[in-house]
């Protein structure tokens, strides 16, 4: 995690690069991107700061380094039409759900925990192999799709704190849909 040595070097480069801006910077400021960038290991936001540099025209914000932070972490997230172009090509290879080889039957392989939600969402896959509107079905599985992305991405960027206080109201709403009330 954000050790405070980590966090001067990051002052110490943001300063370089902007000294005016880096002349303002109270003791309370350096506290709050401290807090705020606690939870990122080192290494990961050394890189972030690197690449901040590499693309900011002004003093970054602690949000916009959390985000470069979890897209580093996250290079290759795909996007909806891509994670859909995976679920054609698995019902196209898994068309009945399995196959035989030989005398014995082979269960295809599972999608994605994101891509499986997806499906899900949009009827499962019994739904998709049979359906005749596949233009519809592809725009409402990258929508649900796109959705699942935002909310893991808002998930991960939410500081640790935030995170457990949310989860700790949603707790009460979460137990009483299981109990189905």
């Amino acid at each position: 995690m954000a050790s405070d040595g980590c966090i001067g070097n990051m002052f110490r480069l943001l300063r370089d690069v902007w000294p005016k801006d880096g002349a303002a910077i109270s003791p309370v400021t350096v506290e709050i991107y401290s807090r705020v960038l606690a939870d990122i290991p080192d290494d990961l936001l050394q890189a972030a700061t690197v690449q901040v540099l590499a693309a900011a025209t002004f003093w970054p914000k602690p949000a916009e380094l959390r985000k470069a932070a979890i897209g580093l972490r996250w290079p290759d997230e795909l996007t909806g039409a891509e994670a859909w172009g995976r679920v054609h090509a698995y019902i196209l290879k898994w068309p009945a759900g399995g196959r035989f080889v030989g005398d014995h039957h082979v269960d295809p392989p599972a999608l994605p925990e994101r891509i499986q939600r997806a499906v899900n969402a949009v009827g499962g896959l019994a739904y998709l192999r049979t359906s005749e509107n596949a233009v519809a079905d592809r725009a409402r599985f990258c929508d649900v799709y796109d959705v699942l992305v935002r909310r893991a991405t808002e998930h991960a960027q939410m500081l640790p704190e935030v995170r457990a206080v949310v989860e700790r109201l949603q707790a009460p709403a979460s137990a009483q849909l299981e109990a189905g009330g």
